[in-house]
């Protein structure tokens, strides 16, 4: 059935979508982060990208044990939907890290720590690298730890520059042995303070090492200083929670284009003349951390997803992962995840599946939106996308918007809206006076009037002729 008309009124700042290509759709940024419940439960979404623990303690809970079989079958389970995985090579095995703990960290986790034997690290390392990379379903992708900068690490900052350096030579050695195309990067630095000296002593120590490093990874949560404001994640971190917990009323999606812009001269700064400069990528973000936050589950967290990935698409970034693919059990409100492990979709799912699912030519836009309002457009063939975040942390207001597209596309055009009365994507009505189909009628001069509601995420679609 056709979209049903809706009024078209012209209004606000008028913002022309050219024709002219200034790049292409990023469609991995739409990656997940993925460490509980069944990954059947984002469906119908394929995520591009999946990251995920290897859990070393788990793989080998003794000396001479290692039971990949778990590891395994969530690999296969990532590239039977169409992912690609990347693994954590994290979290030592107590009884490798036990004697170091004794010797010199006291009060230590064991898990957490330098290795006392890295002949056996290095074994181990290289023995799960290896079956991952050769198994009939492999993960070619490797990341070193998960937020050594903040509590995922107790030892000091050269050990863990020592175990990173030992990492990338374990990686590069099955490469070199099963000759193989392998990624290996990291440090996954949490970036609290959002200073990037913790990623330049990595590049630098992995540069002076003279072993491959073939992306830097980071983490952002837009809340931070604040932790997420609504529940602690357990009842022993409800101590640190109580202290840190807070709305930060400067959060903002434009965060993320200065951490990236950041992180990246960081990592051009330790990455010596003539050498390859990795890429940067960003493998979990979210509004929140430390803490639940209801606004994550609304349709506040869609307006600011879907900011926040025109953000690092401007950046120039081409790979994130949200953070994170399903919730707990059972199921918290503000527990970061886009679906429940009963297959329940929050509203930033609807984000990132239409995210993941637009392909093609990024094209140009002329014109100053209004403030708290991203733009961006996307044409595949004959169809033209535009998606609209309207965000703001205090206050947000409805923006009227008008679109130029050029003269010779279609007058139909479907408009639909993530906001407070509609959940998704689907076929709700966006338009005030607007039916179930969420239809606009475009006329003859191409211009489309929008009212964005308050903390709302649009997708408008046309039919536009090939340039």
């Amino acid at each position: 059935m056709a979209p049903a008309s809706v009024p078209n009124v012209l209004a606000g700042p008028t913002v022309r979508v050219t024709s002219e290509v200034v790049g292409i759709a990023q469609p991995k940024l739409a990656g997940l982060d993925w460490n509980t419940g069944p990954l059947s439960a984002i469906a119908p979404m394929r995520a591009p990208l999946v990251r995920i623990d290897a859990g070393l303690g788990e793989i080998s809970p003794r000396p001479g044990v290692v039971a990949m079989g778990p590891l395994l079958r969530k690999v296969a389970t990532i590239r039977a939907d169409g992912g690609e995985p990347l693994v954590i090579i994290d979290y030592l095995p107590a009884w490798l890290g036990r004697p170091t703990v004794a010797a010199s960290c006291t009060g230590c986790d064991p898990t957490l720590v330098a290795p006392q034997d890295w002949n056996a690290y290095d074994t181990l390392v290289r023995t799960v690298v290896r079956r991952l990379a050769t198994a009939p379903q492999p993960a070619r992708q490797f990341e070193v730890w998960n937020e050594p900068d903040l509590t995922f690490w107790n030892d000091t900052t050269a050990r863990f520059l020592e175990l990173a350096v030992h990492t990338h030579r374990d990686v590069a050695t099955v490469a070199a042995e099963t000759h193989l195309a392998l990624q290996v990067g990291g440090p996954a630095a949490a970036m609290y303070t959002a200073d990037p000296t913790f990623i330049r002593n990595y590049v630098a120590a992995i540069e002076q090492a003279g072993l491959p490093l073939d992306f830097v990874s980071f983490h952002w949560y837009a809340n931070y200083p604040c932790l997420g404001p609504d529940h602690p994640e357990s009842a022993g971190e409800r101590s640190l929670w109580e202290k840190l917990k807070c709305s930060n009323p400067k959060l903002t999606p434009a965060s993320y284009g200065t951490l990236i812009a950041r992180v990246e001269a960081a990592v051009k700064s330790a990455v010596p003349a003539g050498r390859p400069v990795p890429e940067v990528i960003l493998d979990e973000w979210n509004m929140s951390a430390g803490g639940y936050d209801v606004r994550q589950d609304t349709n506040v967290g869609a307006a600011f997803t879907l900011a926040s990935l025109i953000v690092m698409e401007d950046a120039g970034l081409s790979r994130a992962y949200y953070y994170r693919a399903v919730k707990g059990q059972p199921p918290a409100p503000g527990d970061w995840g886009v679906a429940t492990q009963a297959g329940r979709h929050i509203p930033a799912w609807s984000v990132l599946y239409a995210w993941d699912h637009l392909h093609g030519d990024r094209v140009g836009l002329v014109g100053a939106p209004p403030a708290g309002v991203w733009i961006r457009a996307v044409r595949s063939g004959d169809s033209t996308s535009v998606l609209i975040a309207n965000f703001a942390v205090q206050g947000a207001t409805t923006q009227p918007l008008t679109l130029q597209f050029d003269r010779g596309c279609t007058r139909a055009a479907t408009v639909r809206s993530i906001d407070a009365a509609h959940a998704s994507f689907g076929a709700a009505g966006s338009l005030p006076g607007g039916t179930a189909d969420g239809g606009a009628e475009v006329p003859s001069s191409g211009r489309l009037g929008l009212s964005l509601r308050p903390d709302s995420a649009t997708q408008v679609t046309t039919s536009c002729p090939p340039a």
